[in-house]
């Protein structure tokens, strides 16, 4: 601090900073390992994330999440219901601001050697106000990259449907390898990117011997079996097996 007469001066230390570039950071980040079981791709963080229109690519921020000023291409994690089913989703929108564009993010994995290795999920697009004009689809695709970088694509589908879609990509050509599995959106064949915020839900990485989902019958037998235990708690019978009261 420095005082001239009644008027004091301080010193402010200004600096600059150098933000790596995306690549530079993805190249840092290891692939997930993954072991036998069920995975959830949201839980991961994409090593990178990218947008194209004519041609030119532009690399997001790691861990972007939001809409990029630019291009007003989005990518976030949300929770939506379509037709009455809740699902988590990884929500996204092509580019539109300036032009019709591509979108894509990119998750590293190293796979094991079980068979087989399945990505199942779902996809569907939002609703539409009435006040507003109505999507005509959003291209979605899996792509998936080995270790010298060739790309193959393993799923593919344009829809404007509202409801939930199933849909499976099968990784297990790729067993035992280090890959980048990419996520991809477009606009679709008349690249008209109206309203075109589009669902991957639930995203799920089954590898190995995954043990069938419960039927429904299955699921009535527990919630008696449940219910019994419960039931034999209250009375206070103990010799039930697996039933305690809390007090």
């Amino acid at each position: 601090r420095f005082a001239f007469g009644h008027t004091e001066l301080h010193p402010i230390a200004l600096f600059t900073a150098a933000r790596p570039k995306p690549a530079a950071v993805a190249a840092l980040v290891p692939p997930s390992s993954l072991e036998p079981g069920v995975w959830r791709l949201a839980s991961f963080t994409p090593s990178a994330a990218a947008w194209q229109r004519n041609g030119r690519v532009t690399e997001l921020p790691y861990g972007f999440s939001g809409s990029d000023r630019e291009s007003g291409a989005t990518a976030s994690q949300d929770d939506q219901v379509r037709s009455g089913v809740l699902r988590h989703c990884l929500s996204i929108h092509p580019p539109w601001r300036g032009g019709h564009g591509t979108l894509w993010s990119d998750y590293r994995l190293a796979l094991p050697t079980n068979l087989p290795i399945r990505l199942k999920f779902y996809t569907a697009i939002r609703d539409s106000r009435d006040d507003e004009p109505k999507s005509d689809g959003v291209d979605f695709r899996v792509k998936l990259m080995d270790a010298s970088n060739a790309e193959r694509e393993l799923f593919a589908r344009f829809t404007d449907a509202k409801a939930w879609q199933p849909a499976e990509a099968d990784l297990s050509a790729y067993a035992g390898q280090t890959v980048t599995l990419r996520l991809w959106n477009g606009p679709g064949p008349k690249n008209d990117t109206t309203c075109d915020n589009g669902y991957w839900g639930d995203p799920l990485l089954l590898i190995g011997a995954v043990p069938p989902p419960a039927t429904e019958a299955e699921w009535a037998a527990r919630a008696a079996s449940a219910s019994l235990l419960a039931r034999a708690a209250a009375a206070g019978k103990t010799r039930a097996p697996n039933a305690f009261l809390l007090k």
